[in-house]
């Protein structure tokens, strides 16, 4: 199983330079914090959604869908307990639940779109573009690319111990928690492992020889480029005009 979000098939989001999808990221994750109403959080959740399926995302959407479904429900269920115990109605936590689960997970589908579109080399030449220093910026990418990685050990590590009979189904839940123990060890030992063959050969390239990097492929600004900008600045400063406007701010039902 691919674990990896990266979408080979080419988008129009892929077509753009790394530094555009860094600014689409940026912007297009942050706009719905601005807001609370659950009606403009669940619109900025809408097209989100729309993005990520004209992008090619949609295939990792579906992959992910329980996870929002579930974040969305939780955080009601949460504020619909917290906010009764601080004078408001059962009606009013939920209304400010549901807007809080929407603009996160809208901010999440943003996120999703961007892994989808870039690849990690896109996303360290991204941040040097836009003026981070490369070690930091190298990090970065690297970081998110092991995360599929290690998930992927982590699961070849499941399967053998599962084949040599370790049982990892049966029992309630304290049970199963202490049959996961045994498998610790050799997914910290994979990990260090793998730190340092990446150290190795980091240190084989001789990273951080010279300070001034070239890059194989050149990047340069386009016409797609100055669209996706204007398009996510638009976004972006309508959520701030109507946070400014007071009509993205929550109030409860009827107010």
């Amino acid at each position: 199983m691919r674990w990896g979000l990266y979408v080979e098939e080419p988008g129009w989001l892929h077509a753009v330079d790394a530094r555009t999808k860094w600014v689409f990221f940026s912007l297009g994750a942050t706009a719905p914090f601005l807001l609370a109403d659950p009606r403009y959080t669940g619109s900025a959740l809408a097209a989100s959604v729309a993005v990520a399926v004209t992008a090619g995302a949609g295939r990792n959407l579906l992959r992910l869908w329980w996870l929002y479904v579930l974040f969305v429900a939780l955080t009601v269920l949460v504020w619909a307990v917290v906010l009764p115990g601080r004078g408001a109605s059962g009606a009013e936590g939920v209304w400010f639940g549901l807007g809080a689960g929407l603009k996160v997970v809208a901010g999440m589908c943003v996120g999703l779109v961007f892994l989808s579109c870039t690849t990690a080399e896109e996303m360290s030449r991204g941040l040097v573009g836009l003026g981070v220093p490369f070690r930091f910026a190298f990090v970065i990418a690297m970081a998110l690319r092991l995360v599929p990685t290690v998930v992927s050990t982590a699961l070849d590590i499941i399967d053998a111990q599962r084949s040599r009979g370790l049982d990892l189904e049966s029992g309630g839940l304290i049970r199963r928690a202490r049959a996961h123990v045994p498998l610790l060890a050799p997914m910290l030992l994979s990990t260090l492992r793998g730190a340092d063959q990446l150290s190795m050969a980091l240190e084989c390239r001789a990273l951080g020889a010279r300070r001034r990097r070239t890059w194989l492929m050149a990047s340069e600004l386009g016409w797609r480029d100055v669209a996706v900008m204007g398009g996510v600045v638009a976004y972006f400063g309508l959520a701030v005009a109507l946070r400014i406007a007071g009509c993205g701010v929550w109030s409860a039902p009827g107010r």
